[in-house]
C-alpha cells in the first residue's frame, strides 16, 4: 500500500512526510504538486487537497537568505496572492512544522476536516503514535 502511494511529484522529503502523515491520519486524497490555475497561470503546489481548495506550501527556511532571498520571498508572496484569488487557502510550513506531526494532524483536522478513509496508523512511528493517541492506541497496534 505504502510503495502504491509513493508519488515521483514529491520534491522533497519535506512535502514526502507531509504526506506520509496525512495518509496515516486517513487523508487518502492529499496529492503532490496540486495543480491550480490562477490568473497568472498554472501553479503547483507543494501539497494540496482539491476538494477543500486548501494547499501546504513546505518551504525550507535557506530558500530566503542570501542574496536571492528577497527576490524568492516577494516571488512566494505573489504567487500566494494569485492562489487565493483563484479560492485557495494557502498554509505555510517551517522545515520544522514539516516534520511536526502533532502540528500536521491539527493543520489537517483544521483545514480539511473530514478524512476520506480510515487512518493507517502503521506509517507512524512508534513515538508519533504515542504522542497523537496516547498509551492505550499503542497497545492495540
Amino acid at each position: 500500500w505504502v510503495l502504491g502511494q509513493a508519488s515521483p511529484f514529491a520534491e522533497s522529503p519535506l512535502e514526502s512526510n507531509v504526506r506520509r502523515i496525512a495518509f496515516a491520519l486517513g487523508h487518502s486524497d492529499v496529492e503532490a504538486q496540486l495543480e491550480v490555475a490562477t490568473d497568472e497561470g498554472m501553479k503547483w503546489c507543494d501539497i494540496g487537497v482539491a476538494r477543500v481548495k486548501t494547499v501546504w506550501e513546505s518551504n525550507g527556511e535557506v530558500k530566503y537568505v542570501g542574496e536571492d532571498g528577497p527576490a524568492n520571498l516577494l516571488r512566494e508572496a505573489r504567487r500566494r496572492q494569485a492562489l487565493e484569488r483563484s479560492g485557495y487557502r494557502v498554509v505555510d510550513l517551517t522545515s520544522a512544522q514539516s516534520w511536526d506531526t502533532a502540528h500536521l494532524a491539527a493543520s489537517l483536522a483544521t483545514h480539511a476536516p473530514h478524512a476520506l478513509r480510515q487512518p493507517v496508523v502503521g506509517l507512524l512511528t512508534r513515538a508519533e503514535r504515542l504522542r497523537l493517541f496516547g498509551d492505550s492506541r499503542i497497545r492495540r497496534i
